[in-house]
């Protein structure tokens, strides 16, 4: 039995929490009159939620291996597994997070 990380799965914690806070947020930053904070904040959120069914599909995971092997010693170890997807969670909100600034310090400079 295979029990070591797929790595496609961090990459798609890398990836689509970003997009989906992006479709999330364009709108809202789109329609702000003075700032960004509100797109960006909502944007945060849906990652938030993003990341945590990627943690719930995780658990699950690791939960399966362990009930199929339970003598098979998993790696990486729960923790690691967990804090990559956190790692990429945190990525992902600062991408959201700088991309919303980009975007207010660009419609600010076109507006003077």
């Amino acid at each position: 039995m295979d029990t070591s990380l797929n790595l496609s799965w961090l990459g798609v914690a890398l990836v689509a929490p970003t997009i989906i806070g992006l479709i999330v947020a364009w709108p809202l930053w789109a329609v702000a009159s003075r700032d960004s904070t509100l797109g960006s904040a909502v944007a945060a959120g849906a990652v938030m939620v993003a990341i945590l069914v990627l943690f719930a599909r995780e658990y699950i995971e690791v939960d399966r291996m362990r009930l199929a092997c339970p003598t098979c010693l998993i790696r990486p170890r729960d923790f690691t597994r967990y804090s990559l997807i956190g790692i990429a969670g945190a990525v992902d909100m600062i991408i959201v997070f700088v991309l919303g600034l980009w975007y207010e310090e660009r419609r600010h400079r076109a507006a003077t």
